[in-house]
């Protein structure tokens, strides 16, 4: 693994996640191998009024390394990063950022910031994975990765315990 925080040669790939989207994002993650060039970052909306251990059910019986998305850390091939509920995450230079939240935020962390924060960053290496949640999170974001050349994933909005994300 590179400590280069602008290697380019990594690709990154972003779930977002709301209502429902845990039950469909543990086995995508426990299906992982580690790898030297793919990194994931998950943003998913949970109550910023509980403490979330969604990084500890992710890493259970997940080969990769999942660990909590902190401040200006490296973007590393081979790890999960899991951004807390009271941030957004963006990718800036190869490195995470967790920004406030915009004031007129109504949840968070924003996943229309980071797919848009890593279309810029990784153009054709950046994909974006939109699971089950309500409301449209995510789809400005994908749009950006789409315009990038990147790839574009949507769970099956029939598939979905909350189709809303998918649907848009």
């Amino acid at each position: 693994m590179t400590n280069d925080a602008n290697n380019k040669s990594v690709s990154v790939i972003a779930f977002g996640a709301s209502a429902g989207g845990l039950q469909c994002l543990r086995p995508i993650i426990r299906g992982l191998k580690p790898n030297d060039h793919d990194a994931y970052v998950v943003a998913a909306h949970l109550s910023p009024s509980h403490i979330s251990n969604l990084t500890e059910i992710l890493a259970d019986q997940s080969e990769v390394k999942v660990v909590s998305a902190s401040n200006d850390q490296i973007i590393q091939p081979g790890y999960v990063y899991v951004c807390s509920s009271a941030t957004d995450i963006v990718i800036v230079a190869g490195r995470i950022q967790l920004p406030k939240p915009y004031p007129s935020a109504l949840i968070a962390p924003s996943i229309d910031r980071l797919f848009s924060s890593i279309a810029h960053q990784y153009g054709h290496k950046a994909t974006a994975v939109v699971l089950s949640g309500s409301g449209h999170d995510g789809v400005l974001g994908a749009k950006d990765i789409n315009a990038s050349g990147g790839v574009v994933i949507v769970q099956n909005p029939e598939e979905a315990i909350h189709p809303s994300m998918p649907e848009t």
